[in-house]
């Protein structure tokens, strides 16, 4: 599926979704569109990377759960 873009130099353009990724990374798109509207790359939020692990198995998060007796 293709996704429509505006381009590094301005242009409206489209990328596959498969690549949008990577063309956000290698800074040559600077918005893209989703169902709720357009999406500027260094001003709205995007994607939470993923957390390093901090150990064998474990993950740095922020979130703690609580353990419940049902």
């Amino acid at each position: 599926m293709k996704m429509s873009v505006i381009l590094a130099s301005g242009e409206v353009g489209t990328v596959l979704k498969d690549n949008l990724d990577a063309s956000i990374r290698g800074k040559m798109i600077l918005a893209f569109l989703r169902s709720s509207g357009w999406v500027q790359i260094d001003r709205d939020p995007i994607r939470k990377m993923p957390r390093p692990f901090a150990s064998s198995g474990k993950r740095n998060g922020k979130f703690i759960f609580k353990r419940t007796n049902h």
